[in-house]
C-alpha cells in the first residue's frame, strides 16, 4: 500500500506568515498533484519506460528461436490458436485445421529433429532464413516470406502474421522443399510435353544429356525419371 505522509512533505516548508486559508489551497494542491507524481515516477521514485510495440520482424525472430530450441511451449505462444498449417513432407501430408492436429505434427517434427540431430541441448538445429520479404496486407495482417537452404535443398516458406492484442501471431505457414535433382527433371519434363509426345524421348535424351553435362555434381548417375533412364 503507497502512504502519504503529509507531515513529512510539508517539513522544512517556510510556513510562517502564511494565512489559514493559503495553507489549505497548499494542501489541496500537494493532494490534487499526488496521483500525477505516483503515475510518473512510481512508488519507488523512478521513472517508469514505455514498452515499444512488437513487430512482424520481432514476432518471426522469436519463431526462429523456438524452433530451433526445440521449445514447445515458447514455440505454441508464436501461433495463434486455429493456426493452419501445409507442412513440407511426409507423414502431414494434408492441411493441419485444429489445435489438435496441430501439436500432434509439431510434436512429431519436434521429436524427429530432436533424434536426428544428435544434440542433448538446444539449439538442435541451425535455422538460417534467407531472402527475407516482410509486405504488409493490412493493418493486422503481414506475409512474410523466406527461403531455407540445406545442401541440395531449397526450402520455401510463406508465413502469415495476424496481429492479435497488440502483438502478432502466425495464423498460417505453407511450407515446400525442392531439390536441384527434381526441379532438374522437371525441367526436361516440361520441355518434353511441350514439344508433344511423338518426340518425347528423343527431346528428353537431348535434354538429359546437356543438363547431365552440365550439372553432373548434382544428377545421381544412372538416373531414372518417368520410366526413361540416362546413364552417364
Amino acid at each position: 500500500m503507497l502512504r502519504i505522509d503529509l507531515a513529512a512533505s510539508l517539513r522544512g516548508f517556510p510556513l510562517e506568515g502564511i494565512t489559514m486559508n493559503s495553507r489549505r489551497s497548499l494542501l489541496a494542491g500537494l493532494l490534487s498533484s499526488w496521483p500525477l507524481l505516483v503515475k510518473v515516477h512510481g512508488p519507488h521514485g523512478n521513472d517508469s519506460a514505455s514498452s515499444s510495440p512488437e513487430t512482424v520482424e520481432d514476432a518471426f525472430a522469436r519463431l526462429v528461436a523456438a524452433f530451433a530450441d526445440l521449445d514447445w511451449e515458447r514455440f505454441r505462444k508464436c501461433f495463434s490458436e486455429n493456426a493452419t498449417i501445409f507442412h513440407p513432407a511426409a507423414p502431414n501430408i494434408k492441411r493441419i485445421d485444429s489445435p489438435e492436429q496441430f501439436e500432434r505434427a509439431w510434436l512429431g517434427v519436434f521429436d524427429r529433429i530432436k533424434k536426428n540431430s544428435g544434440r542433448t541441448s538446444p539449439p538442435y538445429m541451425r535455422l538460417e532464413p534467407a531472402d527475407v520479404r516482410a509486405e504488409p496486407v493490412s493493418n493486422n495482417v503481414t506475409l512474410l516470406t523466406f527461403h531455407l537452404f540445406d545442401g541440395g535443398t531449397t526450402g520455401r516458406r510463406t508465413v502469415v502474421f495476424q496481429k492479435m492484442h497488440e502483438s502478432w501471431k502466425v495464423a498460417h505457414i505453407h511450407a515446400s522443399n525442392i531439390s536441384a535433382y527434381q526441379a532438374l527433371w522437371r525441367q526436361i519434363w516440361c520441355s518434353v510435353w511441350a514439344y508433344g509426345c511423338d518426340v518425347a524421348q528423343a527431346l528428353f535424351a537431348h535434354e538429359a544429356l546437356h543438363v547431365v553435362s552440365e550439372n553432373a555434381h548434382v544428377i545421381p548417375p544412372d538416373a531414372t525419371c518417368f520410366g526413361l533412364r540416362v546413364t552417364w
